[in-house]
C-alpha cells in the first residue's frame, strides 16, 4: 500500500533552521560574565537539513507521495480567545535566522500549502481524516495525537496509531490541563496525573464532558486563577481584548477552551460541547 506523508512544515522549518545555528557561550575575563552569541551556518546548510529530513522519512516509511503544510498569518483562534490572548507568550520568542528563507524554499520547491484562517495542524487533521489509512502525519507535535489515524514521530522514529478512543482521551486531557505553550488555560490545579485519574475508564463524550464540567466548577470555586470568579454557573473574568468584565456560562467558558485546543477534521469546523447521542465530534 502506498502512503502519502503529511508533513508538519512548521516543525520542519524550525528544526532545520535551528540545526543550522550554534549558541556560543563565552566568559568575559574582566568580570566573569557570560556572553552568548549565535553562530549561523549558510542557508544552504539549513536547506540541506530540510531535504534530508523529508528524504529520510520517505525512505523509512516507504511512502511514494508527500505534502507539506505551513501555518499562514490568519487564525480563527485569535478571534475565539477572550480569556487569554492566544499564543501571547510567544511574542518574544526567538525564531531561526533562516526561517523565512526556508519557508520560501518549501513553497517554491516542494508540494506545499499555506493555511488560510487556521493553522497547519488543522490542515493536517483535515487531510488525514480525508485520506484515512493511506495518510500519515509526520510531526513531533503532541497536539496532533488527538487526530485519529497514522502518525510518525520523526524525532523518535516512532510510528503511532491514534484510535478514536485514544484521540478522544488526548483531547479531553488537554481540556483539563490546558496548553501553556499556546497560552490556553486549563482547569486550576489539574495536571496530567490528576487528569488521567479523573478520566480513567471513560469512553463516552458526554461522560467526559460531565466529569470535566464538574472539575472546572469545583476548582474554579476552590482555587480560581487571579481575575476569574465563579458565581453559581457563571464565570466572570476580564476579557483581554476589551479589558471589560465578561460574564459567561461555565459551559461557554469550557467551549472556548475546547475550540482553542481542537484540531479540525473538516473545513470550518468549530468544536461544540457534546449533545448526548447527537454528538459526532469523533
Amino acid at each position: 500500500m502506498g502512503y502519502k506523508l503529511l508533513f508538519d512544515g512548521d516543525v520542519i522549518c524550525y528544526r532545520a533552521g535551528f540545526a543550522a545555528e550554534r549558541r556560543i557561550v563565552e566568559i568575559d575575563p574582566e568580570d566573569d560574565s557570560k556572553i552568548t552569541r549565535i553562530e549561523v551556518e549558510p542557508l544552504d546548510h539549513a536547506l540541506q537539513n530540510v531535504k534530508e529530513l523529508v528524504e529520510n522519512c520517505m525512505t523509512q516509511i516507504g511512502a511514494d507521495d508527500y505534502h507539506i503544510y505551513l501555518t499562514g498569518k490568519n487564525n480563527f483562534r485569535k478571534d475565539v480567545a477572550t480569556i487569554r490572548e492566544y499564543k501571547a507568550n510567544r511574542k518574544n520568542a526567538r525564531y531561526p535566522i533562516h526561517l523565512d528563507d526556508i519557508k520560501q524554499y518549501l513553497i517554491k520547491n516542494h508540494p506545499t500549502s499555506v493555511s488560510e484562517g487556521q493553522e497547519a495542524d488543522d490542515d493536517l487533521g483535515i487531510a488525514l481524516t480525508k485520506l484515512g489509512d493511506s495518510g500519515i502525519v509526520v510531526s513531533n507535535d503532541k497536539d496532533l495525537l488527538m487526530v485519529p489515524g497514522k502518525h510518525y514521530v520523526f524525532t523518535k522514529e516512532e510510528k503511532v496509531v491514534v484510535t478514536e478512543e485514544s484521540g478522544k482521551r488526548h483531547f479531553w486531557t488537554q481540556v483539563l490541563t490546558g496548553d501553556s505553550t499556546d497560552n490556553i488555560m486549563g482547569c486550576p490545579m489539574i495536571g496530567p496525573k490528576k487528569a488521567e485519574k479523573a478520566l480513567d475508564g471513560i469512553t463516552d463524550n458526554q461522560d467526559y464532558y460531565d466529569v470535566v464540567y464538574g472539575l472546572y466548577k469545583r476548582q474554579l470555586t476552590k482555587k480560581p486563577p487571579e481575575g476569574i470568579t465563579l458565581e453559581g454557573d457563571t464565570v466572570k473574568y476580564i476579557n483581554w481584548k476589551t479589558q471589560e468584565e465578561s460574564s459567561v456560562d461555565l459551559k461557554d467558558f469550557i467551549t472556548e477552551i475546547g475550540r482553542l485546543l481542537w484540531i479540525r477534521r473538516h473545513p470550518d469546523q468549530l468544536w461544540e460541547i457534546p449533545q448526548g447521542e447527537q454528538d459526532a465530534q469523533y
